[in-house]
């Protein structure tokens, strides 16, 4: 039988700090965090972990002031992205997006 994981939950301790893991094991609690972040609790057999995702997306500002949309890229290079067309509460054809996320906070009134 091929191994999945190369942990188990609760194993992961400072020395593991940039290495690449797998673990296994079922959601048992996600707690959101704006809409962008999100912490999640993953339980195994052998205990918890808790892991911290960021989620991919833009910035659409359509009606004067940021919202941050959640896309799935399917294939990207320096010039473009092609998203996923069925992305909840993703982008439509005509959205405006910011360039450079780095300098806009969520609902922020843009001139």
């Amino acid at each position: 039988m091929m191994q999945m994981r190369t942990h188990t939950c609760n194993e992961l301790r400072l020395e593991h700090v940039g290495q690449s893991v797998k673990l296994v094991g079922w959601m048992e609690n996600v707690r959101a965090v704006g809409q962008n972040f999100a912490f999640v609790v993953l339980r195994d057999f052998y205990g918890t972990t808790q892991i911290v995702g960021v989620l991919e997306g833009v910035y659409c500002i359509n009606q004067g002031y940021a919202v941050f949309r959640r896309i799935e890229i399917l294939d990207q290079n320096e010039e473009y992205a092609i998203v996923s067309r069925n992305t909840d509460y993703g982008l439509s054809r005509y959205d405006h997006i910011v360039r450079n996320a780095d300098k806009v906070n969520e609902e922020e009134i843009l001139y």
